[in-house]
């Protein structure tokens, strides 16, 4: 669910062979400025078919151009589609004489955007081999909502065995953005990456806030609004929980557990007429210790049989449906002889790469067998992962939660392996990474496998078909109540590094123990209400200089 598509442009399938000798320094991509004596946009800009099914054209034009001539405009036809959705400008490039360099790609944009959501952004990503994404920047953080002509750039790292570079300007929601004088060259190490390797994350105190106006569809008594919370689980651990509604009413809330170490606020709403809104907010700081992979070994052989904690998830369910002809041919073939579980989940993550970058056309529903072909999003990236891996005898589960590379968005969904030896080990399934470290996600859920019922996983009112049930924000769909985030468009999540913390491993265990111990308390304990805000735990201002020796001593 989310917005993985629109904060990870994926690369779509192209009508023809556009690899374009990569330019070296101050050498600019070819046709970077839009130039062709017919006025046409050129051969090595393109927007793939499922962004112009979306409504968006890409055109060359002479008015205002930056320098020379002309310039490109992408734009959305507000006649053709709302405001949501992104539209890709792009070109593909031969990754041969950028090998081991550092690259800028900078761009001159400017922008007359529909809604305040809407933003334009630059793009580079690198693809490795074995399905691996190396350096990733889309300006999530950043983006381009300037009128006036302006120049942009993305710098990055281009690794050794790099197998594509993509790059491009996204367009996400409605308006139009003009582009011009567009150049990739080769810089020095002096200049520094716009994105680290760890995507602007650490260990340490991580903000995860959600923020929706609630809209009465009609007159209640009372509405209930379940909303998944940070777990206790690996390496996080909550400290805080802030709970905001405007205008004030007289709400109740309470902490369910379970199942596993999930945890749900529910919320109840009392009457309100038709037409009603309510802005409700919550805020939590998680504190993140470091991931320790270590203990992971170089080969893991399949065991007699799995541990009884793990057997759930090799089950086929309606979201993961490993039972299906195609996905169980597909997993078959990708194990082959393969008698090495994390081998079998490395190769897992490449083929799945290679399916993703040959979809075509938009997804109905988000199940893994519908992910074979079409574009989904996060949600269909992992259901698919999690079912190859299921279907290759590996026990594999879906987590939900907040990245902090990618801005606001509802949910994104991450996979666990089981590995011998070692337990759930953790893969991103839709950038095709792995082990991937707890700070670079709060996770909110680990996804039972009951909850990828078809009963319970359908669509809803909250989230489309396949998204996991209990993963994101819920409301019964009897409920005439409807949740919009105001994050940004339809996105009600958002994660952020607070201030990274360092330690011994003897302290952030320590911590990690006291820390849980406050987090057991909760569900008996009945929140302060301080400020017109329900509170759990100290204020996000109380955080700000605390140590992990003051972290071990904070007040229930």
């Amino acid at each position: 669910m989310g917005s993985p598509r629109a904060a990870i442009p994926p690369v779509l399938p192209t009508a023809a062979a556009l690899l374009v000798a990569a330019a070296l320094s101050g050498q600019s991509l070819q046709n970077g400025d839009f130039e062709r004596a017919d006025g046409k946009v050129p051969a090595s800009w393109f927007l793939p078919a499922p962004c112009r099914a979306n409504g968006f054209e890409l055109t060359a034009v002479k008015d205002g151009a930056h320098g020379g001539r002309r310039c490109g405009l992408l734009f959305r036809d507000a006649g053709k589609a709302g405001d949501d959705g992104f539209g890709n400008c792009l070109q593909e490039l031969d990754p041969t004489p950028l090998r081991g360099k550092r690259v800028r790609f900078r761009a001159w944009v400017r922008t007359d955007l529909t809604t305040e959501a809407s933003a334009a952004q630059l793009w580079l990503r690198v693809d490795r081999t074995a399905g691996q994404t190396g350096f990733f920047d889309n300006m999530a953080q950043r983006p381009i909502r300037g009128r006036d002509w302006q120049a942009y750039e993305i710098v990055g790292d281009v690794a050794d065995d790099a197998t594509r570079v993509v790059l491009g300007v996204l367009l996400n929601g409605g308006g139009s953005a003009w582009i011009d004088d567009a150049v990739l060259e080769v810089v020095g190490d002096d200049v520094a990456p716009t994105v680290d390797a760890e995507a602007g994350s650490a260990p340490g105190l991580i903000e995860v806030r959600m923020a929706a106006t609630a809209h009465a569809l009609a007159a209640f008594e009372s509405a209930t609004v379940r909303l998944p919370l940070p777990l206790a689980y690996r390496d996080q651990t909550p400290l805080s929980l802030q709970v905001q509604i405007e205008p004030p009413v007289a709400a109740t809330l309470a902490i369910a557990d379970g199942p596993g170490p999930n945890r749900v606020l529910e919320l109840t709403l009392p009457a309100q007429p038709a037409g009603a809104e309510l802005k409700v907010a919550w805020q939590s700081v998680v504190l993140v210790t470091p991931t320790d992979f270590a203990a992971v070994p170089k080969s893991t052989p399949f065991p007699p049989a799995w541990p009884e904690a793990a057997q759930p998830w090799l089950a086929s369910t309606w979201c993961c449906e490993h039972d299906h002809e195609r996905v169980r041919a597909l997993a078959t073939e990708i194990r082959g002889d393969g008698a090495d579980v994390l081998g079998v989940v490395t190769a897992t993550l490449a083929r799945a790469q290679r399916v993703f970058a040959d979809a075509e056309g938009r997804v109905t529903e988000l199940t893994a067998v519908q992910a074979l072909d079409h574009e989904g999003s996060c949600t269909s990236c992992a259901n698919l992962v999690a079912a190859l891996l299921r279907g290759a005898g590996i026990p594999a589960r879906v987590l939900a939660g907040y990245p902090l590379w990618s801005g606001p968005l509802q949910t994104h969904y991450i996979v666990e392996a089981w590995l011998p030896q070692f337990g759930w080990y953790p893969v991103e399934s839709t950038l095709g990474r792995a082990p991937w470290p707890n700070h670079q996600q709060v996770n909110v859920s680990i996804v039972p496998i009951e909850h990828e019922s078809r009963a319970l996983a359908g669509a809803r009112p909250c989230a489309g078909g396949a998204v996991p049930f209990l993963s994101l924000t819920e409301v019964d769909a009897a409920t005439p109540l409807r949740l919009e985030g105001t994050l940004a468009e339809y996105c009600d999540h958002e994660a952020r590094l607070l201030r990274p913390l360092t330690g011994k491993p003897a302290e952030w265990q320590k911590v990690q123990q006291a820390l849980r111990a406050r987090w057991a308390r909760w569900p008996a304990t009945a929140p302060r209400l301080v400020d017109g805000r329900y509170a759990f735990g100290p204020h996000t201002a109380a955080l700000a200089d605390a140590d992990l020796t003051a972290l071990r001593r904070l007040p229930d």
